[in-house]
């Protein structure tokens, strides 16, 4: 295969990917809609008091634990830094500063969901 047809393949690959998540996820939670309403017709069909649990189909939300919040925005800031600086340096080896400079977009990034860590309520 030439490089070009990979370099191609590439984009094609990762958005068919995530389309095909998406529809998984679906099908999946379709599924189990599917059978909740097939438990509770049995039940209804014998005679059987149905729970109240099988009633609620998705667990009730819980109000936002701003810890995870917190723990999510270190994780992503730190990989955008990390990105942002291994571009910023392969960039600069192989093509120049000019190119370098590109990789400035997801360090700041990173900085700026380090810094929305930091005004999260504590």
């Amino acid at each position: 295969m030439s490089p070009d047809i990979i370099a191609l393949s590439i984009p094609i690959v990762a958005i068919l990917g995530a389309f095909a998540t998406v529809i998984a996820a679906a099908y999946l939670r379709s599924r189990e809609k599917e059978q909740l309403h097939k438990e509770r017709m049995l039940r209804l069909e014998k005679g059987l008091e149905i729970p109240p649990e099988l009633f609620e189909s998705r667990p009730e939300k819980k109000p936002t634990d701003f810890r995870s919040a917190r723990a999510w925005l270190i994780v992503i800031g730190s990989l955008m830094i990390s990105i942002g600086v291994g571009a910023m340096i392969a960039l600069g080896v192989r093509e120049g500063i000019e190119k370098g400079i590109n990789g400035i977009v997801p360090l700041f990034i990173g900085i700026g969901l380090f810094v929305a860590q930091r005004l999260l309520p504590h």
